[in-house]
This record gives structure tokens, sequence and C-alpha cells, in this order.
């Protein structure tokens, strides 16, 4: 024992002083007892469990290890490091344990603090919104507060006005009577008082003789009367005043042209200040219009398909083609090749379709038909020539035949259907004829035509190689010319359209609108899609065009959502730039002062120019606005149509019926209902009359049987129903296909049943997937594509299949053409189309497609590109494709030039870039650009150098695109980056053109707008000079960009408060202003007059037809503007000789000539000749028209001027009494029109001493203008001072006093009100 005894305790003793030992470490911690258990005598349990443990350490030892066996030794090893692993992962267990706890109650603590922050974030960002919605509140009441604050302090300013004119009155009257030794208020002497007075007038050194005495009221829209009672105040030496002379009358009228021409020319309204602007009036012909697009159809036959061959091969062609996509046009050439063969092997795509259909649809629809006749002919040559040469295409078509020479052979061999077919041609009137004898010389020929065409309607060419060098008009505010087409075709009303059948019965309603007194808020018109809004809106406002002329109307139509008519900046910009052009430019503004594109700032500025418009022109405004909820945050946007609207503006807004906004429901509103019974039957009349068909009793039964619910009343509806009997009665198509579309309920199953139809009736499957394909990319497209593009996208297309579906298509209301652009036509046919072709597959694939077309075509100057691309990417959620296409410099600079800065800020807003990021990209592409490396920041070669071989336009280009970064970067904000771009394109110009070119003058004027924009007037002042300078030197001191420069450097002066040089140069304004006419001219404006007097000069040439006389009468209009008279009598006169041969001399045309002559001689001081030609217009247009027509009511009118002017005085009497009496039958009892018409005649009245004949219809033309233009207007003013004038006469002279008194306060308010606007 004793020795085992001290074994153990050696081996304990080693163990407990061995730390490291891990196997001992890990039994140790296992235990529960102090280190030292041995020294422990107190606690017997210990001890054994002491005594255990040492005896299990003491057999793990390595002593007692060696004395066990082998195996023995090995397997305890073994069996202790396991015991001693599983502590070890048992302690690593209750470790991780424990830190899981404590981590995951820290993630508990984070979680409490990430709600609590999210709490307070969300606190703050309702308090930040409530605190923004309480600002824009505050700046609203504060603007409503400051106009009717305005409108006070200018009412209490005219009260004091007037009250201080009669003091001054009053205490003139008093020194005169006291100066007389008359009491005051000796009424009883008044009269003699006045006699003495008059004694005391200033008369002038050459008296005025009677017939000078009297003016005549001959303007409705500038001025209602023609000339007025100019009073002389006579001042005596103790500033007493005396009555003035009311005897001093000036006698101005200006005959005007009346252009109602037959080959799609203008009207001018009449107005008395005729100038250039009525050369180009906003919504009249379509055809004057400047176009966009330009369709040449190209036809021959059988013996001359060579010739069609290659013409549609040649390198001039498609050079030329090239050129017109460049400018933004498009030209389409089109062949329905295999047509005229003898035998066609494809006669139509469609078997609902025939060639016939096909041939004479694409022939009406072409401006340009080219036919080469060889010897042999065919059914559809001869089909086309028929109808070339009839009336109805011929009138609107410019026909060229092209006759190939026979010799005596060939001769002899042509059949007599062929020698009929070419005397006929060579005796048609419609055309132009000519001869070849080469297959070289034909192409040649119509080669030439087409540049011609092409040259006359949208001014390219492809010989153009010299240095621009004319000087042009700035346009600040941009506008897209595409845009102003397409809103020009919609709002025109042609003599094609349907009657607004259905609608009229809401015109009493819109005329209650805008001849309402006071204030009125905007009313709506409410309907679902084709209830007929659009319709109702353009013929409302068309009829309100000829009934009255003293309204200033704007309109606008938003065709889509996606449509850039959508965008709230575009569209207050169109308003501000028709704002601009109604003003004359001494009262308009800068246009640099408009150029924003900040909808904050436009949605400011429009309210309170439309009522500038109002006051200046004395006049109503009426805004019409077609689908505003289609507009981009409308309600947000035009929250200024809630407040007051001013007194002279009228709203008339259109709106979805489910998509009206809730804060617009509280207006007065229109709701568009279904059409009643009798109005279909009127609709189907009117269908059956237009398109010469007879339709059964069974059929129309079968449609009044079928419209009888709302939704098959509805307009959309009964159009497309009698769409549909029209061509089963007229194409022969099969009866089953109206009783299928009998058995739709609504629109939507409607053009199912259509689109179906359509599909099925093709003859092939890959038709019917073009057609689908067709649709897809229409659909995808921004706002339509054109049919040049269309076959171009979509392979194994032709002509011949793309002209039977369009016919199908058109025809039915599926698509239309705006703008040169092919479009769906309505929005639902769009939802019936996405529901039935465009899945999210097919809508991703048509996008791609239509980047990658739009993407090869990046490279040139495409203003198409421009505008789709950025559009399609951003669709697509490119990020990178849509930075690397902003940065191309073509594509920047079409979209900045077409007044799209908006768009272009969102682009890049969408690209998560900042302004500084902005200018930095720009400020690279244009270093690059520079240097000629683009190609080493985009990845793709320049476009501004692709074809261009001459360094002096390539240089031009870049500083084109300088200077549109330069403007762009002005209108962020960031002034010193654009002064950097704008100087470098005016180097540019300086170094490679001349430091006196036109161009250069362009650049000083933006560089100034620059520093005007920064208000560094002082800097901005020498550069407007400078501008100015170099514009006069180039063009004149007339010129309309003269106007323009003056009016900035007038702005420049005012805010120095130099106002006496101000005035200097304001007098110089009116100056220029009233010899241009008082328009507001642009380059848009200058390019379309030059394309017309292009075009003009190229028809005044060739054999005596109606188009050579149409042109020769509007040359004569042009040099009547030019106040060329002897050359206008010369053009004129010939025009005239030609209408009486070719029209005869009954004819309207012909009447419009003698109208027209009438004009120059007024001109010219012959009065009796304007007198003969007035009155054989007024004949001839009597006989065709009728005793109550506006045309006939026009020329009484001038008729009766000449008379007057020739002081044929009686004459003029009897026709004032007839234009009286048609007046009130045209425009009513009660219209300004008519009091106009009564004070004329109360003229010539006076002026033949019939006084009490007179002063009734003075009466009677005063209560009206008191009721339509207020007691304080114009109107009423100038009519109380000739009632003054008749009392006077009448020696009445207290009563003329008083009228006088009266009139002269009234105008002495308009005047302070005029000079408060200014």
């Amino acid at each position: 024992m004793g020795t085992g005894g001290s074994v153990e305790m050696k081996i304990k003793d080693e163990l407990i002083e061995d730390g490291n030992d891990k196997r001992f470490t890990g039994i140790k911690k296992h235990s529960s007892q102090p280190h030292n258990v041995v020294r422990n005598k107190n606690d017997t349990n210990g001890v054994r469990q002491s005594q255990s443990l040492f005896s299990i350490d003491t057999s793990g030892s390595p002593l007692t290890n060696q004395l066990l066996p082998v195996p023995a030794r090995k397997e305890n090893e073994l069996k202790i490091t396991k015991e001693q692993d599983i502590l070890a992962l048992q302690r690593k267990e209750q470790k991780l344990d424990t830190e899981n706890t404590r981590l995951r109650a820290e993630l508990q603590a984070l979680n409490r603090l990430c709600q609590k922050l999210r709490a307070e974030r969300d606190t703050a960002t309702e308090s930040c919104h409530e605190a923004t919605q309480r600002a824009i509140s505050l700046d609203q009441d504060r603007e409503k507060i400051q106009r009717q604050f305005k409108i006070f302090r200018e009412t209490k300013e005219s009260e004091i006005q007037a009250l201080l004119q009669e003091k001054r009155l009053l205490e003139s009257k008093f020194h005169r009577m006291q100066a007389h030794g008359v009491a005051t208020g000796d009424d009883h002497k008044f009269k003699s008082s006045v006699e003495s007075i008059k004694e005391r007038v200033v008369i002038p050194d050459s008296p005025t003789p009677p017939n000078h005495w009297w003016g005549a009221a001959e303007s409705e829209t500038t001025s209602l009367f023609g000339s007025y009672t100019h009073i002389q105040n006579a001042v005596a030496a103790d500033n007493n005043e005396s009555i003035a002379d009311m005897k001093n009358i000036e006698d101005t009228h200006t005959l005007h042209f009346d252009e109602v021409l037959s080959n799609g020319n203008y009207q001018l309204t009449n107005s008395s200040n005729f100038g250039s602007n009525s050369m180009l009036p906003d919504y009249t012909d379509p055809e004057y219009f400047e176009r966009n697009s330009l369709r040449c159809y190209i036809t021959g036959t059988a013996d001359c398909h060579k010739e069609v061959a290659s013409l549609l091969k040649s390198e001039d062609l498609k050079l030329l083609t090239k050129n017109c996509a460049m400018e933004g046009y498009f030209l389409s050439i089109v062949s329905l090749e295999g047509l005229n063969l003898k035998n066609p092997l494809v006669s139509s795509c469609h078997h609902s379709v025939s060639v016939d259909e096909i041939v004479s649809h694409t022939i009406n629809i072409s401006d340009l038909v080219i036919c080469f006749i060889g010897h042999e002919a065919g059914r559809y040559t001869e089909l086309e020539c028929r109808l070339n040469s009839s009336e109805d295409y011929g009138s609107k078509t410019n026909v060229v035949y092209l006759l190939k020479e026979c010799n005596n052979k060939t001769d002899s061999d042509k059949s007599e259907s062929v020698k009929s077919l070419r005397t006929a041609i060579e005796n048609s009137r419609n055309g132009n004829v000519q001869y070849y004898n080469r297959c070289s010389e034909g192409v040649a020929a119509s080669i030439k035509e087409i540049k011609r065409i092409a040259k006359m309607e949208l001014g390219v060419g492809i010989d153009e190689k010299t240095e621009p060098n004319e000087v042009g008009c700035v346009d600040e505010i941009q506008l897209d010319e595409s845009i102003e087409q397409e809103q020009r075709e919609i709002a025109f009303v042609n003599e094609n359209d349907m009657k607004p059948i259905g609608f009229r019965k809401y015109y009493e309603r819109l005329n209650d609108l805008v001849s309402s007194p006071g204030p009125t808020p905007p009313l709506l018109i409410s309907g679902g899609c084709g209830s007929g809004k659009t319709t109702l809106i353009k013929s409302w406002v068309e009829c309100l065009r000829n009934m009255n002329q003293n309204f200033v109307i704007f309109q606008h139509f938003v065709t889509s959502s996606k449509s850039a008519t959508a965008d709230p900046v575009v569209m207050m910009r169109r308003m501000l730039f028709q704002v601009c052009a109604q003003l004359p430019p001494s009262l308009a503004p800068p246009s640099f002062a408009l150029s924003s594109y900040d909808v904050a700032h436009l949605k400011v500025l429009l309210p309170r120019w439309l009522e500038r418009v109002s006051t200046t022109k004395n006049a109503r405004v009426l805004l019409a606005i077609d689908s505003m909820d289609m507009i981009t945050d409308s309600s947000k946007h035009f929250k200024w149509l809630l407040d007051p609207l001013p007194v002279g503006l009228r709203v008339v807004i259109s709106v979805g019926a489910n998509s009206c906004p809730d804060i617009w429901r509280q207006w007065p509103t229109l709701h568009l209902e279904p059409f009643s019974f009798q109005c279909v039957r009127a609709i189907m009349a009117e269908f059956a009359e237009r398109e010469k068909v007879q339709f059964k009793s069974s059929q129309e039964n079968d449609v009044t049987a079928q419209c009888r619910t709302a939704s098959t009343c509805h307009p959309l509806y009964v159009v497309l129903l009698l769409k549909v009997l029209c061509s089963v009665c007229m194409n022969n198509r099969k009866e089953t296909f109206f009783q299928s579309c009998l058995k739709t309920r609504d629109c939507s199953e409607m053009y199912r049943v259509l689109l179906k139809h359509i599909e099925s009736e093709c003859i092939n499957t890959q038709i019917q997937e073009q057609f689908i394909h067709i649709l897809q990319l229409i659909y995808c497209s921004r706002s339509g594509l054109n049919e040049c593009e269309l076959l171009r996208l979509i392979p194994g297309l032709s002509w011949q299949t793309w002209s039977c579906l369009r016919l199908l298509l058109v025809q039915f209301c599926i698509l239309s053409e705006r703008a040169g652009l092919v479009c769906v036509c309505n929005s639902s046919i769009s939802s019936v189309i996405a529901e039935t072709y465009i899945q999210d597959k097919i809508r991703k694939s048509s996008t791609r497609l239509l980047i990658q077309y739009f993407a090869r075509n990046s490279s040139l100057e495409y203003r198409r590109t421009a505008e789709m691309l950025p559009w399609l990417l951003r669709h697509a959620k490119s990020v990178n494709g849509m930075r690397e296409c902003l940065l191309q410099p073509n594509i920047f600079h079409n979209l900045y030039l077409s007044g799209r800065a908006g768009e272009l800020v969102e682009y890049w807003q969408y690209c998560d870039e900042d302004k500084q990021g902005i200018v930095r990209l720009y400020m690279d592409m244009l270093l690059f650009l520079s240097r000629g490396e683009l190609s080493s920041q985009t990845g793709s070669s320049s476009s501004l150098f692709s074809g261009n071989s001459q360094r002096l336009t390539d240089h031009l280009l870049i500083s084109n695109v300088y200077e549109s970064v330069g403007r762009f970067l002005r209108d962020l904000g960031l002034m010193e980056d654009a002064v950097t771009c704008i100087q470098r394109s005016m180097e540019i110009r300086e170094s490679e053109l001349d430091p006196d070119h036109p161009f250069v003058a362009d650049s000083l004027h933006y560089l100034a707008t620059v520093y005007i924009k920064w208000k560094k007037y002082a800097m901005a002042e020498p550069l407007l000079k400078h501008s100015l300078e170099l514009v006069e030197c180039a063009a004149g001191r007339e010129h309309p960009r003269v106007i323009q420069e003056l009016q900035s450097l007038s702005f420049v002066i005012r805010k120095q408060e130099r106002h006496d040089q101000a005035d200097i140069i304001a007098k110089r304004i009116h100056s220029l202003q009233d010899r241009n006419g008082g328009v507001l001219f642009t380059s848009a404006r200058l390019d379309r007059l030059k394309k017309r007097t292009a075009k003009l000069e190229d028809l005044a040439t060739g054999q005596e037809s109606v188009n050579l006389a149409n042109s020769m009468n509007e040359l004569g209009v042009l040099c009547y503007v030019q106040k060329k008279y002897s050359s206008a009598e010369s053009f004129l006169k010939k025009s005239l000789a030609m209408r009486e041969k070719l029209l005869g001399k009954n004819h309207a045309d012909v009447a419009q000539c003698l109208h027209n002559l009438s004009a120059v001689y007024n001109e010219q001081k012959f009065h009796q000749q304007a007198v003969d030609c007035m009155k054989k217009s007024l004949k001839i247009r009597r006989e065709i028209f009728g005793e109550h027509n506006p045309l006939v009511f026009s020329t009484a009118k001038h008729l009766a001027i000449l008379y007057k002017k020739s002081q044929q005085y009686e004459l003029a009497r009897d026709v004032y009494e007839e234009v009286l009496k048609m007046s009130k039958v045209i425009q009513g009892d009660d219209s300004s029109i008519t009091a106009t018409a009564m004070v004329n005649l109360a003229v010539v009245e006076s002026q033949i001493g019939q006084h009490d004949s007179a002063l009734p219809l003075y009466q009677q033309a005063l209560d009206i203008y008191a009721i339509k233009h207020g007691s304080s207007s114009k109107q009423v003013a100038d009519t109380l001072r000739n009632i003054a004038v008749l009392r006077y006469d009448r020696k009445e002279f207290e009563e003329a006093a008083a009228l006088y008194k009266k009139s002269m306060l009234i105008r002495e308010e308009l005047k302070f009100k005029k000079k408060t606007w200014k």
C-alpha cells in the first residue's frame, strides 16, 4: 500500500502541475471539484472522487500503460482520445449556442431600430410632401390674389383716370364760361357758348370734302371700323379746351384678295391689314401646307417593262430618296409590277379585292403618275389612263405621259385600241405628254419630272451643293413640323368628309358658351372612344370660323397617349407659339422668353398670354383641346383651369367618359349620346349618296333593326356597319360577311370580325403572316410607320400586297394615314389588336426589330431615327443603348431642333444622369467630334461625315451641333458651359465662312440670349447690335429678321432702364411691322413661302391649262402682297383669259379672278375698273352660290366699298342694304357682323344727309356691341363717336358733347389697359 500510494500521489502531483496537458484539462473541467482535491480532508466524497479520478489518470498515464499489454494499451489510448474529442465538441457547441443567443438578441435590437428609423423616415417624407403641397397651394393662392388685386387695381385706376378727366373737362368748361361772361350753372346759355366755341375750332388749311367726313366699318378682325371720326383739339393760350372738330374723318379702305382656288389654294379673311400672313393661313387646304410625303406611281405597258425597271433601279432616284429622308420627308416610288402584263399571273393578293380597286385606290392617293405608253396596251393601262384623265383624279394629280415613238413598221401593226388610247392621251388636258425614242431617254425624262415635283413640293433636290447664304429667322420656340402637319390634317374639314350628322344638336350648347358674358368655367365634352368628340370639335370650330371672325381660336388634338402630342411641354409650346403669332411684334415677348421646356414655367405663361391676346385683339379667345385626359399628368399641369378664367377666354375640352379626372367633373359637361333612329337613317342616306350605291330595303331594315341599343347606336359602330354594307354593295362581296357583322354587339366585336375577315380572305399563308406583321409593327411603334419603312421591315412584302391590304385596312377604319405615317385609327382597334396579335414575346421581338432598323439609319441625319430610336430604347429598357443613342450628334441635334428638349432631359434622367453628368458627356462628345474621333466614344463612326466630301460642310455641321448643345445647356441653366459651346460654334463659322456671314449673326444672337438669361444685359447688348448690323448688311433693313433683332435689343435696353432709347427702337419696330403686315415670321414660315413661290414659278410655264391659270392667279396674289401691282395685273389678266377660255365665263374661278383683279385696280386708284370687275364677280357668284352665301356676302360688301370710293353713294347705299339683309340671314340679327353692316349703312346714309335713317341703325348696332363686347369695348366707343358726329351735324350740340365725352372716357380706359399690358 505504501508503495502504491506514493506512486499514486506522484502521478497526481505531476498532473496537477502540468496545466498544459489537454487530456487532464478536459477531465479537470469536467469535474466540479477544486484542483487540490486530496488536501480537502473534510469531504470524504471528494476524496473518493479524487481517488477514482486518479485511478483513471494512473491507468491512462504512460507509466500505467507501460504495465499493460500493447493491444490493450492502444485501445485505452484510443478510447481516451475519443472521449476528449467528444468533450471538446460539446464545449464548442455550448460556445456557439451562447454566441448565437447573443447575435439573435443583437439582431432583434437592430430590427427594432430599423423599424423605428423607417417609421421616422415615412413621417418625414409625409411631412415633406404636406409641406410641398402647402407651398404649392400658397403659391397658387398668392397668384390668384395677385390676379384679383391686378384687376382691382386696374379698375380703380381707370376710375381715378375717369374722375380726373371729368375734373379737367369741368374746369375747362368753367373757365370757358367765365371767359364769355356766362355764370356758372346757366344751362340755358350752354348752346350759345358751344356755338362760340365752334368759331374757335382749328380748321385744316385744305377743307375736307363732305364725302370724306365719314368712315366705314369693314373689318371684323383687327379693327371693327375701317375709319373713325378723328377730332382735333384746339388748345387755347389759357389752356382752355375746345370742343373737337368732329368733321375731319379719314377714309381708309383696303380691298383684299378672295382666294377660293379650285386647285387647292387658300381663302383670305377680310382684314383691314392685308399682309403676307394671309398667304400662310393656319387651317385651310391641306395641299397648301408644307408636305412631308410625296408618292409617285410608275406604270407602263407590257413593252415598256424595261423602262419601268430601269427607273426603279436608278441611282439618281435612290439619292433623291435618301436626301428626302435626311430632311425628314418621305418619297415613295410605287410600281404595281405584273398588273400590266398581257397575262398577269397574280391578279390580287386578296379574294375580296379586285385589281381595278387596287389601281384606282393607288392612283387616287398618288401625287405624281408617270405612264410609259408603248405599242401595246392592256386592260389595266386603259384603266389607268381613264382614271388619270377623269376630273376626279386629274385635278389633284400630276400626270406625265411618256409616249414611245414608233417606226413605220410597228406603227402599222398597232391595234385600234392602242391608236385610240394614244389619241386620247394627246388630246387630254390633264396630263403632260412627252415623247422618247430610247429607253434611257424615257427614264431620264421621268427622273426629271420626279425631281421637279420633289423640288416644288418638298424643296429637296440632288444637285444642291452650294453654300447656304440666305438670312433666316431665329426660332427659339422650336416646333416639330411633323406634329404641326398632323394637327393641320386633323383640324381641316375636307369637302369629302362625312357631314356631322347627329352632332349639330350640340352646336347650340357650344355657341352659348362662347357668347355668354363674364368668366365662364371650361366646358367638358365627354364620351367614349369613337363617340365623335374630335368630329364635333373640328366641325363646330369650322362653323364658328365661317360665322364669326371676332374669335381667336387655338386647337390641339391628342392622337394617342404614347404620341408626342400627349406631352404637356409640346402642347404648351405649340399654344405659346400660336399666341405670339396673334400678337403684333411690338407687343409680343421676345422669342427667347418663351423657349423654356420647364412645364412649371410654361403653365404660368400660357394663361397669362392667352389673356393678353384677348385684351389686345379685343376678341374672345377659344382654346379647344381634344382628348386632354391623354396628356401626361393633365390634372396636375392644368390646375390653372380651376381658377376663374379671364373674361375673354373660353375653354372647350374633350375627355373620355371613364378616364376624366375627378377634379374636372365639377365643370359643365356635354355628354355625347348614341345616335338616334333618325340619325342612323340620315347617315345611311348620306353614305348611299356619297358612295353612289343603292341599298336594298332588306339591308336597310337589317341596319335599323341592329342599331337599337346604346352600344350598336354608337357613332363608330354605325359608321363601321355602313362601311361594310357599302363594300358588299359596291364590290360584290359575300352577303355572309355583312350578316356576320350584324351579329356583333359593340365596336370591339365588330373590329374582331373585320380583322378575321381580312385575314381569312388572304390568298395564302405568307400574305396572312405579312398582314399580322404589319399590325404588330405599327402597334409597337410610337406614332406609326411610313409605307416604305414597312416594305423594308417585312421580308417579301411587295407594293401589290401592301396596296391591297392598305385599301382594306383604311376602308374599315383600322388604319389611317397622318403626316405621311400609317398609324392605328383609334384606341378601340388598338386594344383589339393588342388582345388578338400582341403577346409579350411578340412585343419584345417587334420592338427589337424596330430598334435594329432605326439603329442602322442612325449614321445618317434621319429625323425619323431621332424621333423613334430613343423612344424604342426606353420602352425596351436598354439604358446603355439609350446612352449611346443620345450621344449620337445627329440624333441630339434633330431632337433639340424639333422642340424635344424636354424629352432629352427625361431620357437622361432615365439613364440616371444629372445636369453635371449631361454636361460632361456632351463636352466629351464635342471634343471627340471636333477631332473626328467620335467612334472612340460611341462605338460607331461619326454620322456627320457620312457621304460628305467637302470639308466646309463638315465644319458647318459641327458648328451646328456646338450651337445646339450650347442652347440646350442654356435651357438647363448652365450658362458658362453654354457660352463656351456657342463661342466655339461662332469661331468655326468665322474661320470657315466669313466674319460677316449671316450664320455668324445667328451665333451672336444665341450668345446674347445666354447672357440675357444670365441677367448680364450689358454683355448681351453689343452682341445684339453686331448681329443686327450683319443682318442688315446681308438682307436689308426691312427683313423680318431685323424685327426679331430689334425686339431683343429693345428688351435688353429696357432692362437697363434706358427707356428713351427703347422707345425709339419700338417706333422702328412699328414701322417695320406695318410694312410686313404684322406677321410673326419664322424660318419654317419663310421656307414655306419660298417653296410656294418656286412652285408657282415652275407651274407658270407650258401650254394653256387649268393648272397654269391657277398658277397665274397665285402669282398675281404674290405680286399683290409685294406691292408689284403692274405685275399682279398682268398675271391676273392672263389667268382670267385662260379660265374664260377653258372653263367658261360663268365659272366660279372666273369670278375669283375678277375679284382679285378688282383689288389690284383699287390699289392703283382705278376705281371704276375695280367696280366693273367686282360687279361681274358678284353676278357670277350669285348665279352659282345663291343669294345667302358667305362668299356672295363678302363680294357684295367689297362692291359697296368701291361704290363709296368712286363717290356713288346711292349705289353704295343700295348694296349695303343688301349686305345687311344677307348678314341677318347668314349671321343672325344679333351678331357683331350684322352690327358692322348696320354701321356701314348708317355711314352712307349720313354721307347723303339721311340722318333720320342713320340714327336707328347706329342705336341698334350700339346695343348689339354692348351685349357682345361689353359697354366699355372699342366698338362701343367708336359707335358713340359716330353718333356724336351725327348729332353735331344735326345741330344737337349738347347730346353730341355728351356722347363724345363718353366715347373718349372709354377710349382712355382702353388705352390705359393697353399701356398696363405693355
